[in-house]
């Protein structure tokens, strides 16, 4: 289950349509809404891995500020 920003989304079309395995999370901004950290939840609770892309916890966007969702 991929939750990435829409600019890198295409990278990770090839992933296959069969069921997740996995949740990649790498700067979703929008994509991280209840619907989907729901989803990536349930995947995780029943043992899938949490495959974190990035290592930066901020950046800059239009000029303001932006925390990214990873823990501190």
């Amino acid at each position: 289950m991929p939750l990435v920003h829409p600019a890198i989304a295409p990278l990770f079309d090839d992933l296959g349509s069969g069921p997740p395995d996995c949740v990649l999370l790498g700067d979703a901004r929008e994509q991280l809404n209840f619907a989907n950290l729901n989803k990536a939840l349930e995947l995780l609770l029943e043992g899938a891995p949490l495959i974190g892309i990035g290592r930066n916890r901020r950046f800059r966007e239009e000029g303001t500020g932006c925390w990214m969702p990873v823990p501190f």
